[in-house]
């Protein structure tokens, strides 16, 4: 776990010193979805304008691959 928040570290240092230097594709976007199967499957709906979609399809169409 150390090593993790060291690289989260170095990572933002990198940031704040050359924000040039990071793109949209050098970042994970992710999710704790522990709870989502759960919720579904005593009938919880999760909703894009209106409509009724699968939790993780939503989170998918949105740029989150990690979960």
């Amino acid at each position: 776990m150390k090593r993790v928040h060291c690289v989260a570290g170095s990572v933002l240092l990198l940031a704040l010193a050359s924000p040039a230097l990071l793109h949209a594709a050098d970042y994970a976007i992710g999710a704790d979805v522990s709870f989502l199967r759960q919720a579904e499957q005593q009938g919880v709906v999760f909703k894009e304008r209106g409509k009724g979609k699968p939790g993780l399809q939503i989170l998918r169409e949105h740029g989150y691959g990690w979960v």
